[in-house]
């Protein structure tokens, strides 16, 4: 008796091991969506190689549950099935949140940036910064912050004033912008861009 009680508490410990670390990878996947687009400013790269390592240790938790289910039910009966449907919720909650997550960080950096991007845009409409041939402008050093390469791209498009903030130094991938609008209407950008709204005035231009 002493040791089948000893064996249920053993396989309990298990059943408590495995739930933590899909819990813990669950909270991985959501810091991971939070700062996307802080990974992809730092290092372009961990884009393409942490998707496939996040899923092939996804898949691979997934098939311990199941493997946990025939090893253990018959020492702690239903209990067996909390790994599966922990996965499960996390791969949900994982999905449902993934662009809710991710925008909620953007709005974060536009409302911590939001006084200087208007202070900019009324030098330009003012005419206190003026793009080059090439349709950029080098922001006064008090504003470089708020862009990755120190400038900002403006442009006029049917009487409608565009300015595009760099949000990133990406060299492979094209660049996420913060994007203002005069006419509080999206840019007509290519089709293949993500074009997130942050208020009337103002876009993140992205293909994330």
């Amino acid at each position: 008796m002493v040791k089948k009680a000893i064996s249920g508490l053993n396989q309990k410990l298990e059943l408590s091991h495995l739930i933590k670390i899909i819990i813990g990878f669950g909270l991985l996947l959501l810091v991971y969506e939070f700062f996307y687009l802080d990974i992809y400013n730092l290092w372009w790269p961990l884009l393409i190689l942490l998707p496939p390592f996040l899923g092939i240790v996804f898949v691979a938790l997934g098939i311990f549950s199941v493997i946990f289910i025939f090893f253990y039910f018959k020492y702690i009966s239903w209990k067996a099935f909390f790994p599966v449907m922990i996965s499960g919720f996390v791969l949900l909650i994982s999905i449902y949140l993934f662009y809710p997550i991710r925008y909620f960080r953007i709005n974060i950096e536009f409302m911590a940036k939001s006084r200087g991007f208007e202070e900019v845009i009324t030098m330009v409409e003012n005419g206190d910064l003026r793009p080059d041939n090439y349709g950029e402008a080098n922001l006064p050093k008090e504003y470089q912050y708020l862009s990755s390469d120190d400038k900002v791209s403006i442009y006029k498009e049917n009487d409608v004033l565009y300015v595009s903030f760099d949000t990133n130094t990406a060299i492979v991938f094209p660049k996420a912008n913060f994007m203002y609008s005069s006419n509080q209407l999206p840019p007509d950008v290519d089709i293949r861009l993500n074009v997130y709204k942050i208020n009337p005035h103002w876009y993140l231009v992205s293909y994330l």
